[in-house]
């Protein structure tokens, strides 16, 4: 829980209060005045995510310690009780011989967890384009065949049509 360390009153008459970390809220309007952290840049926008991905895990891993079955591995571990029971369970399911693709996927999730596998990365989809320059007069000879190969079929259709007449005389 964060701790009032001074209270004010502004120049609005409204009560401030200053936490440890240097954030200032108004009692009154019940809004910050001043936040604590340092604003986002180029420069600390890293770090700034670490420490809320560290600090995520923390809280993650006191909630997960929470509900450790095995009290003998809270006082065998301590806060990572909880990871060392996932390892139990996991482990556990990985090598029962009748758990299928239960079985592979806690042997992953425990290689991965350890450190001994790296994660999969998906390969970036290759696009293979094909483009084509022509030129004007290789253009135009293209047209002429089209052309021809239209005029063809159709002769081959009058030809058939001829045929048909024949036949049903």
């Amino acid at each position: 829980m964060a701790k009032i360390i001074d209270t004010y009153i502004s120049e609005n008459g409204h009560e401030i209060s200053v936490y440890e970390s240097g954030a200032e809220y108004d009692t009154v309007e019940k809004r910050l005045v001043k936040g604590s952290a340092p604003p986002i840049t180029v420069d600390n926008a890293r770090e700034m995510q670490a420490r809320s991905t560290a600090r995520k895990r923390e809280v993650m891993l006191a909630a997960s310690n929470r509900a450790v079955q095995d009290k003998s591995l809270i006082r065998t571990y301590g806060m990572y009780a909880a990871l060392a029971e996932r390892a139990t369970t996991l482990q556990t399911i990985a090598t029962t011989a009748d758990a299928g693709k239960a079985a592979v996927m806690a042997h992953q999730a425990l290689t991965l967890d350890t450190g001994m596998a790296e994660p999969k990365r998906p390969d970036a989809e290759q696009t293979i384009r094909h483009e084509y320059s022509i030129d004007p007069a290789t253009l135009a000879v293209l047209a002429e065949i089209r052309k021809t190969q239209l005029a063809s079929r159709q002769d081959d259709s009058a030809d058939a049509e001829i045929a048909d007449e024949n036949s049903a005389e």
